[in-house]
């Protein structure tokens, strides 16, 4: 997987972590640096190509509320 993601070891490290843990992970950065990339990478490295593992995109804008993230607590 570092092959494909150049320079996004501590991305990877803590996608595997959270992998092993069966845990939900937040990625936040700037446009462009291969967020998306990079999980897609690894969901086609353990063979996720069934619909089985998925991820969710969401666009977040500087209004952007706690609700729309986690919903209604």
């Amino acid at each position: 997987l570092g092959g494909q993601v150049l320079e996004r070891h501590a991305l990877i490290d803590a996608q595997m972590l959270a992998l092993i843990a069966k845990e939900h992970l937040l990625i936040v950065g700037p446009p462009g640096n291969g967020k998306t990339t990079t999980t897609k990478a690894l969901l086609e490295a353990f063979g996720e190509t069934d619909g089985s593992a998925s991820f969710t995109k969401l666009q977040m804008k500087h209004d952007t509320d706690l609700n729309e993230l986690f919903g209604p607590f």
